[in-house]
């Protein structure tokens, strides 16, 4: 009778250890398409010289995909790249104030439905009402300063925040506010402003130490040209002529738009503790959920930002994410919340390989494309 007992236990095991064994097959078929699809495309991109380097990292659940550096971090030194390496991260950076300004939303130092300018008297809103939410959605209609004639000539110089908002005092609006959305800058930097007006701190202060810390981020900080940063990558160009060292640029300028630097371990991070935690330590699940909901111009219409955040599929899938793009670098990071994949392509070269074109096809590897399902 034992020994019938332990032949039926051990017929029932079968098909558990199966399974497993299948799922463990799964993971490793699918980090070897991930990594293939990844070597591939820089593999080629270096061997054009269009690409000087470039980190991905991919995390589906607790299953790391891929971590890995390519090509060279610093050409001049021929330096390695590694996960290690710190990159100017550029418009990542706004994930970072939109989740600062929500934090003192929830705090209840700010009413994201109240006008700039009950925080920012002296904000260039030309007569008109801008509340916080549309700042954060890009929905206000102010004009980037970014696209000011005035701009390449202030790169090198360390501008304060109320001078580079000053650079469209009396440009005029794309549109009346909540009509449409529009990418801007500005709205950013007045965000920044605002951040440090309420919160009585430096901007960079705060949002390192209200949203970026409890996330895990231990190297994001703000760029700093005059300080030692361990394994800084430097920033190149595609040129005809082959790859160039990048202008600089000072990050004061991009400010509370871009100004952030970081690993990208910083971004898993941010990710994992934000996105996938749907606000984790930083943000209230109500609060987290605005963040995350496309926000909506004249007519109803709904457009594909939510508060800091880009809303839109990568092949086929729903993804939370933001790119960057400064002289020198391109960033991407995306969460998948339906497949609980974390992805983040950083790239030190402006040229013709896209992180978000690399994460998309690191999406497909992964996940392959998105099938609908019948009604």
């Amino acid at each position: 009778m034992l020994r019938s007992a332990l032949l039926t236990m051990t017929l029932l095991a079968v098909p558990f250890t199966a399974q497993a064994q299948d799922s463990a097959g799964q993971q490793v078929r699918r980090r070897e398409r991930v990594a293939a699809v990844v070597d591939s495309i820089a593999r080629e991109a270096i061997g054009r010289k269009v690409l000087a380097g470039m980190v991905v990292i991919a995390v589906n659940g607790s299953d790391t995909l891929l971590a890995r550096g390519y090509g060279l971090a610093d050409l001049e030194n021929d330096v390695r790249m590694t996960v290690a390496h710190v990159f100017q991260l550029a418009s990542v950076t706004k994930q970072f104030t939109a989740a600062a300004v929500l934090a003192l939303v929830q705090d209840g130092r700010v009413d994201l439905d109240a006008p700039i300018t009950q925080y920012l008297p002296n904000a260039p809103v030309q007569g008109r009402t801008i509340t916080v939410r549309q700042l954060l959605s890009h929905t206000s209609g102010i004009p980037d300063y970014a696209e000011s004639p005035r701009i390449p000539a202030l790169k090198r110089l360390d501008l304060p925040p109320d001078s580079l908002v000053a650079l469209i005092a009396t440009t005029p609006f794309y549109f009346e506010p909540g009509e449409q959305m529009r990418y801007s800058n500005t709205g950013f930097a007045l965000l920044g402003l605002l951040i440090e007006q309420v919160s009585g701190q430096p901007y960079a202060t705060y949002v390192e130490q209200r949203v970026l810390r409890p996330a895990g981020a231990a190297q994001a900080h703000f760029c700093d040209p005059q300080a030692l940063v361990r394994h800084l990558a430097r920033g190149y160009a595609a040129t005809p002529g082959g790859l160039r060292p990048a202008a600089f640029i000072s990050p004061h300028l991009p400010y509370a738009a871009g100004g952030f630097c970081g690993t990208a371990g910083d971004l898993t991070a941010w990710n994992a503790a934000l996105h996938a935690r749907r606000g984790g330590r930083m943000l209230a699940h109500a609060l987290y959920t605005e963040m995350v909901t496309p926000g909506t111009v004249a007519g109803g219409r709904r457009t594909r930002h939510g508060l800091g955040v880009a809303l839109s599929d990568m092949a086929g899938h729903p993804a939370v994410h933001h790119g960057g793009d400064i002289d020198g670098f391109t960033t991407f990071t995306a969460y998948l919340p339906d497949d609980s994949l974390n992805i983040t392509v950083l790239i030190n070269t402006q040229g013709p390989t896209r992180p978000d074109a690399v994460a998309a096809a690191v999406v497909e590897a992964a996940l392959g494309p998105h099938r609908q399902h019948p009604a």
